[in-house]
């Protein structure tokens, strides 16, 4: 049986290889979501998996305000930053209960959060499906050469230019 997939799940572009190169070295992200009066608001996320079609999952407590918001106004952005990366992700937010799924993911970790464990009732999963992404990445080589141009950019007065790999990637 054939099933239809997304094109960012068969033949990935390069710069859509590149996103994904880099949203799989994360461990956490700030989640930004609207607030039940318009209000913009962000909150540090473990990274619970990063999957094939765009998707990142985190757990949630469902009794949170993010969840809530999320049922407002599901459109949010997650933004990603190490010292020399830096990803932006928007899509839609949902909020997901499947407990063979929450078995599946569950980290140790969230025992702080979740002492119940996989079956506590307040932990749920709530995923991101990625429709564009927008990735900056300054790592090895490319962080040497801005440092050269930021050097430059110093002495000359001239900002730098084209430092790194920068793109915008459209993921579904």
């Amino acid at each position: 049986m054939l099933v239809a997939r997304c094109s960012c799940m068969n033949a990935k572009t390069a710069k859509q290889e590149q996103f994904f190169e880099l949203l799989r070295s994360f461990t956490t992200a700030m989640l930004t979501t609207r607030s039940l009066d318009g209000e913009l608001r962000a909150r540090p996320m473990a990274i619970a998996r990063v999957a094939e079609d765009a998707s990142v999952w985190f757990a949630t407590d469902v009794t949170s305000m993010k969840v809530d918001e999320i049922a407002k106004a599901p459109r949010v952005n997650v933004s990603f930053q190490s010292r020399d990366t830096f990803l932006s992700l928007s899509g839609f937010a949902s909020v997901h209960d499947d407990r063979k799924m929450i078995g599946e993911y569950w980290q140790s970790t969230w025992n702080i959060w979740f002492p119940d464990g996989p079956e506590d009732p307040r932990l749920a999963l709530l995923r991101v499906q990625g429709q564009y992404g927008e990735y900056w990445d300054m790592s090895g080589l490319k962080s040497v050469a801005y440092l050269w141009q930021a050097g430059r950019s110093l002495l000359t007065g001239e900002p730098p230019q084209n430092v790194g790999d920068h793109d915008k990637v459209k993921l579904s």
